[in-house]
């Protein structure tokens, strides 16, 4: 039974939300729609008021693990200047599974002998928001500052950059807006002949961005997104979560 006291139109929103979440990986055509109300969902999840998805964990007693790759190695290479920008996810992406992003100005160079993506560790839920899963413009950018990238870009989140920067819990740091801003227009993940690859289109600095997710070419910012979707909705300790909601909440709705 839980810890707390239970507020059970907030639990059935949580579960709602878990459920709504696990509904993306099967979309296979995103519109930008699609991409505010995940991120939304996201930050509800993760972010707003200390994280529904924590909350719950613990009035309902559930510990929460995730299990990802060990991308410690990577930012050791990028530390030591071995690397000049990388993207370590790896998830299911244009029925193939994506693979991890590494850059070197230096073509001799082996880059991150050490990375192996099949070297897992498991994180608790403020680790996995923390582990730095980008590295670009000599900044290490971590799954949270995705989801708030992304959810401020797309709409589902909004930040005075003017005002008090500590009191602003959603804000971001111009350092970090910049370096994801410059790998997500500057380096693509597609599908040609059946398999994924990387490529970095030329940019032309008269032509104006646009923030849209192009489900025949992604990139590293919403892919990185989709893995945080991915990572959440695959862990077995979130799916026994929900299954102890759902007995309890028809319990206290009986």
């Amino acid at each position: 039974m839980a810890n707390n006291p239970i507020d059970l139109e907030e639990e059935i929103n949580t579960l709602e939300s878990i459920k709504q979440l696990r509904k993306l990986p099967s979309i296979t055509a995103v519109t930008p729609a699609d991409i505010r109300l995940y991120a939304g969902v996201l930050r509800f999840l993760l972010i707003d008021n200390g994280g529904a998805l924590l909350k719950s964990s613990s009035k309902w007693k559930v510990k929460l693990s995730f299990e990802v790759t060990d991308t410690k190695p990577l930012v050791r290479e990028a530390q030591n200047g071995h690397i000049s920008a990388f993207s370590s996810s790896m998830v299911p992406i244009f029925g193939h599974n994506s693979g991890s992003f590494m850059y070197s100005k230096d073509p001799s160079n082996r880059v991150a002998p050490a990375f192996d993506h099949d070297k897992k560790v498991n994180l608790n839920l403020e680790s996995l928001l923390k582990q730095v899963v980008i590295f670009s413009e000599l900044e290490f950018v971590t799954r949270g500052d995705v989801l708030r990238y992304i959810a401020h870009k797309a709409g589902a989140l909004h930040w005075d950059r003017d005002g008090d920067e500590r009191k602003a819990r959603n804000h971001l740091p111009e350092t970090k807006i910049r370096a994801l801003e410059s790998i997500r227009k500057g380096i693509k993940l597609s599908c040609h002949d059946g398999h994924t690859v990387f490529h970095m289109p030329k940019i032309d600095p008269d032509v104006k961005d646009e923030f849209r997710y192009n489900p025949e070419q992604i990139d590293m910012a919403h892919l990185e997104f989709y893995a945080l979707a991915s990572v959440i909705c695959s862990s077995p300790s979130v799916q026994e979560l929900v299954h102890t909601m759902e007995i309890h909440i028809k319990e206290l709705s009986a």
